[in-house]
């Protein structure tokens, strides 16, 4: 599904999807992601019932990131 991932904080603060929180599976960001930018745009996929993946575009093609299902609630914490 078309995704809106909200990255100004980290590219993993409180990704809130199918009625979880998930964090990004560990790794380096692919080269050129965007990570100042409130919004990196592209589509978020369920693929099983712990793991999702973001696929979207940076300047040498399409990259991935995987997130994983987070079992414990996120704390209300402001970035700034």
């Amino acid at each position: 599904m078309p995704f809106r991932l909200y990255t100004h904080c980290g590219f993993d603060w409180r990704l809130d999807f199918d009625e979880s929180f998930w964090q990004m599976y560990a790794g380096p960001l692919p080269q050129g992601t965007r990570t100042n930018d409130p919004i990196q745009r592209g589509t978020l996929t369920l693929l099983t019932d712990e793991v999702a993946v973001f696929r979207f575009d940076v300047r040498t093609g399409e990259a991935s990131v995987y997130f994983v299902r987070n079992d414990t609630p996120k704390h209300e914490v402001s970035c700034f």
